[in-house]
């Protein structure tokens, strides 16, 4: 009765002390020898003493506090204090995202092209990997756990039925030699050959520990961030990211591209500057994002400061978007400037704040993208565009979805147009403005009106033509003349 006694307080003492050991001291020296190049072998040495070390204390421990307890009263409340403490660490052990609810707390990361992280998955998921064209899967599961041994035997079940291949780097946590499996997976990096889905179950340092490995073996053999994927306008590329160690925005967000500011396109430095961001099927998943792109978010270097945007055009069928982003610098100067891309939260509602992208000097801004009656306007000014000179004017405004530079376009006929009321806020003032429209005619015409503003009078405004040999010319009134420029 005795000896049953002295192994329960052994069980629990060593369950209690050895979490705290573990979260308190193990873990945080792991991560700092790793930090400072330690090899794995030595940092497996080291912990698997301190576990050692730690039976053996806490043996010492169970054979001093039974000592103590002679009467049975006294063993019933140590036994039930020690069950309940037991619970305790348990339910935080759980909560610190190293158990079963490590499922809900980690989500897909994009470490390399090659090698996804995420959680445990089940049947369901892994026949998604096999649709997304996935290779195989690297489990770190290890046999020794009870409950990893069954759901290993799950997922190998799973694996086969789907066609993966699924590699078993057995990694015990904290305090095994995981040398030899770490070593595997190096060898399956520089092999250079397949896309595999990495995770484990119970806790994140094991994760951890193979993401460093795979990069430190991607290395310079990873492929330059952005080559090949430069957007249409070219002041910017996006690059997934591969070897980014940033710290992740926000868990909710499942996944997040690098956009990389090029600094070549222009001659000064650009700031609160509305950037175009094309998106296609070369360079974003459509159908991981919500159907209209709502759940985009865009990040300033920092990683945590949210910038302003706009969707002017969302295509998922045609695999296109279009999307304006307020960004607070564009140097002229070779530098490191960035942003970052969140997408993939199902639940996020739309954030897209125009009149903010268009704050810095905007006056009227119409991206025509809409088939309604009305054109809307993107700033603070709400100059919105009406159609005119016809008794029906959903005859004048036709959205071809296809047509435009940037997406669709409004197709006018020729004779009548949209016009704007005036307002203070749309004087021209004395300094340099810019006037600024996209269009394409079907033929050369006779001289034709492109955009115009006047006084009644037509004493002051100005207007931007086609000319007759299908070049353009800005005409400027002003009181006693008139300007002409082409």
């Amino acid at each position: 009765m005795r000896l049953t006694h002295h192994l329960f307080l052994w069980l629990w003492i060593g369950f209690i002390g050895g979490t705290g050991i573990l979260f308190l001291i193990a873990m945080p020296l792991a991560a700092r020898l790793r930090t400072a190049g330690t090899a794995q072998k030595d940092i497996d040495f080291i912990l698997t003493t301190i576990a050692g070390a730690w039976v053996v204390a806490s043996a010492i421990a169970a054979c001093f506090v039974g000592r103590r307890l002679q009467r049975s009263v006294a063993r019933i409340r140590a036994h039930a204090c020690g069950v309940l403490l037991s619970a305790a660490v348990f339910v935080a052990f759980l909560q610190a995202g190293s158990g079963p609810f490590s499922t809900f707390l980690v989500s897909r990361e994009v470490v390399t092209e090659r090698f996804i992280f995420g959680p445990y998955p089940d049947e369901a998921e892994i026949k998604r990997l096999a649709g997304e064209g996935f290779t195989g899967i690297i489990t770190l599961l290890s046999p020794i756990i009870p409950f990893e041994a069954v759901l290993l035997a799950q997922e190998r079940a799973a694996a086969r039925a789907a066609g993966l291949e699924l590699v078993e780097a057995p990694m015990f946590p904290w305090v095994s030699a995981n040398e030899e499996v770490l070593a595997m997976i190096r060898q399956l990096v520089e092999s250079g050959t397949g896309r595999y889905y990495v995770h484990c179950y119970a806790g994140r340092d094991r994760t951890d520990l193979a993401r460093s490995v795979i990069l430190e073996a991607t290395g310079i053999k990873a492929r330059p961030l952005g080559t090949g994927e430069t957007s249409a306008i070219g002041l910017i590329s996006l690059s997934p990211d591969w070897l980014e160690s940033s710290v992740w925005w926000n868990p909710n967000w499942q996944y997040r591209r690098k956009l990389i500011l090029r600094y070549s396109a222009q001659a000064e430095d650009l700031t609160d500057f509305p950037l175009l961001v094309k998106l296609t099927g070369a360079n974003f998943d459509f159908s991981l994002a919500q159907t209209s792109g709502q759940d985009l978010r865009f990040l300033d270097a920092d990683n945590a400061t949210q910038l302003s945007y706009e969707i002017e055009s969302w295509d998922p069928a045609r695999q296109e978007a279009y999307v304006w982003v307020k960004v607070p610098q564009i140097a002229a100067a070779p530098s490191a400037d960035h942003i970052w891309l969140y997408f993939g939260n199902p639940s996020a509602p739309d954030s897209q704040d125009p009149s903010r992208v268009w704050s810095n000097g905007y006056v009227l801004v119409h991206h025509n993208q809409n088939s309604a009656l009305l054109v809307p306007d993107s700033t603070y000014n709400a100059h919105i565009g009406i159609p005119a000179g016809m008794a029906s004017e959903s005859t004048i405004i036709t959205l071809v979805p296809s047509l435009g530079k940037l997406g669709g376009a409004l197709a006018l006929d020729g004779t009548t147009g949209i016009t704007v009321p005036n307002t203070p806020s749309l004087g021209l003032g004395t300094g340099n403005y810019t006037v600024e429209v996209w269009v394409k005619t079907s033929a050369l015409a006779e001289y034709r009106r492109i955009v115009t503003k006047y006084n009644s009078d037509t004493t002051t405004g100005f207007g931007l033509t086609e000319e007759p040999d299908g070049t353009a010319a800005f005409t400027e009134w002003v009181t006693g003349g008139i300007n002409n420029a082409s």
